[in-house]
């Protein structure tokens, strides 16, 4: 728990350094400078903060479900046992959004940040807050890797994020391949102008 509480603090002390540095090296109007939304579908809320012309520092507090099926005894034929949870999750990506230009020449929005992107993504699990009572061991730890995906934030304001990719988990128990993706749907609550 103490590693995953300290890796926690140092990805937050990058994103606001990073953060603190932004009007120096933000110097195109390509991203946005700062946009914050809010997840209702997968509880979180989101920050993102421009680094250069078409990267981003992305960081991401969530509460996620999380399952477990472990086989019960040597029976023939196997039988398992499924076990569910809600566990914290802290996200951190460095995101390199692609596709900005052509959304532009085709007069699509790309105003907080809205386009294609690829990430490098760490990710540090927690253990599950509420799981049913038997619920087995849980590999928490620090996971990175990689992802696409796609945000979209409507006139309206409402948020959408889809991102798939795998990464490597240096859990507890074992080190382990997961899938590092995920799904937001939501609101936008802020964001800050772009430089001119």
């Amino acid at each position: 728990m103490k590693k995953q509480i300290t890796t926690t603090f140092a990805l937050l002390g990058l994103v606001f350094t990073i953060n603190a540095q932004q009007s120096t090296t933000q110097d195109e109007p390509s991203t946005t400078k700062s946009v914050t939304n809010i997840s209702i579908l997968s509880p979180a809320i989101t920050h993102e903060v421009a680094v250069r012309k078409n990267q981003t520092v992305f960081l991401a507090g969530a509460l996620e479900g999380v399952t477990q099926v472990v086989e019960r005894g040597n029976n023939t034929p196997k039988t398992f046992d499924a076990f569910f949870g809600i566990t914290p999750v802290v996200t951190v990506d460095y995101r390199n959004y692609y596709n900005f230009a052509k959304r532009q020449r085709k007069n699509k929005n790309i105003n907080n940040n809205s386009g294609n992107y690829v990430a490098l993504r760490a990710r540090v699990l927690f253990d599950p807050i509420i799981k049913d009572k038997q619920f087995p061991d849980y590999n928490n730890g620090l996971a990175l890797g990689g992802v696409w995906g796609i945000q979209r934030v409507y006139r309206s304001g409402i948020y959408l994020g889809l991102s798939l990719g795998a990464g490597f988990l240096i859990g507890d128990i074992k080190p382990q391949l997961v899938s590092m993706g995920d799904f937001h749907l939501g609101f936008n609550i802020g964001s800050s102008n772009k430089k001119k």
